[in-house]
């Protein structure tokens, strides 16, 4: 009978043994536990469309999108989850915090609290698509590599984030009110791979001095920012680009051969700028690229024989006599059948206003 007892008393305390350790596995400290309840209440987490059990904030355990690590919050994935209000102050009291994802969230407002730009383990922060707005605090992170503040109010310049050379990832884009004072300082970020600086309205950046050290990059984004100068003879540097996006960038000049040596090269849009010139041949030949954009410049006529297959479409100028347009530059993605006969009829509308027969041409049937 003893021995009975005795086993299920030593039962019951391996039980409370092992409910104990998994209490203390789930726990965290009480400033972390502080910080998420001070989140919650800053950005109406009781509205949330995947809210939390009060109960359970202290603990931080049991919490949509928190994830708990060795007793201390690791990561906070929120984005889309209907967040608003403005950031707490107290997120600082994180310092296991490795991932931070509040993106998507547009009633977020207000200032980025300074104190969350030098969290010592944050890698990963996404506040893109939020209306958080006023100037960039001083970042002091030196583990921060993926940083979106895309579509945002934040407003002045954005240099700061050149010293935080720790970046792979960049993203500011649609962010209209941010600008830069040096952008020939971004070749500090020597680990960047990926660059988005699209629709930034008050950036001014000639595109000719743009540090062309920046060899890692594989994605560079500069659409429908004004840009101004050309393309730069040696930007085959950027040796490891898949990704090259120009659109509507108010580049001028001519297209460098160069160019065609970016043998990783995928994607390449270089529409509506003031392009002009011949197009390299090898550029129709680049085994690569999938997705070719070149129309709305002043490209010289004839086109340089090739496989155009993937071009959306190319428009040379008729300052030159045109070239024969097969089939081929029309049937592509997204422009095909009756689209093709579309485009044929008001090419040969064109051609006729011009008092030119289309006789002598190729035909595009």
């Amino acid at each position: 009978y003893q021995r009975r007892v005795h086993g299920e008393h030593q039962r019951e305390m391996r039980t409370l043994v092992v409910a104990a350790l998994i209490a203390v596995a789930c726990a965290c400290s009480k400033a972390e536990g502080g910080a998420l309840q001070d989140l919650y209440d800053s950005l109406g987490g009781a509205k949330w469309k995947k809210s939390w059990d009060k109960k359970s904030i202290a603990k931080c355990s049991g919490l949509h999108g928190v994830t708990v690590k060795d007793g201390a919050v690791y990561s906070i994935s929120l984005a889309g989850n209907g967040l608003a209000g403005t950031l707490p102050k107290t997120l600082s009291k994180l310092t296991a915090l490795t991932w931070l994802d509040l993106s998507m969230n547009w009633k977020i407002t207000g200032a980025i609290p300074s104190g969350l730009l030098g969290l010592p383990a944050l890698t990963t922060l996404d506040l893109s698509e939020t209306a958080l707005s006023g100037s960039l605090p001083s970042f002091k992170s030196t583990s921060l590599q993926v940083l979106d503040l895309s579509y945002t109010s934040l407003s002045g310049s954005f240099d700061g984030l050149f010293s935080v050379v720790s970046l792979t990832s960049l993203s500011l884009a649609g962010s209209t009110n941010l600008t830069s004072h040096s952008p020939a300082n971004m070749s500090s970020l020597v680990h960047l791979e990926y660059l988005n600086l699209s629709s930034l309205p008050k950036l001014s950046l000639p595109f000719d001095e743009f540090p062309l050290d920046l060899t890692n990059l594989t994605v560079l984004d500069f659409s429908h920012t004004p840009l101004s100068g050309s393309i730069p003879a040696d930007i085959s540097e950027l040796s490891n680009l898949e990704r090259l996006d120009l659109n509507t960038a108010g580049l001028s000049g001519t297209l460098p051969e160069s160019i065609v040596n970016l043998t990783k090269l995928v994607y390449l849009n270089l529409s509506s700028n003031h392009l002009e010139g011949t197009i390299p041949s090898a550029l129709a030949n680049h085994s690569g690229i999938a997705s070719l954009f070149l129309g709305n410049n002043s490209w010289a006529c004839p086109l340089p024989e090739g496989q155009w297959d993937d071009v959306k479409m190319t428009v040379c100028s008729d300052s030159s006599a045109p070239g024969p347009i097969s089939a081929k530059i029309l049937a592509i993605a997204g422009i095909g059948g009756a689209s093709v006969v579309a485009v044929v009829g008001a090419i040969l509308v064109w051609l006729k206003k011009r008092g030119i027969s289309p006789d002598g041409y190729q035909s595009m049937a």
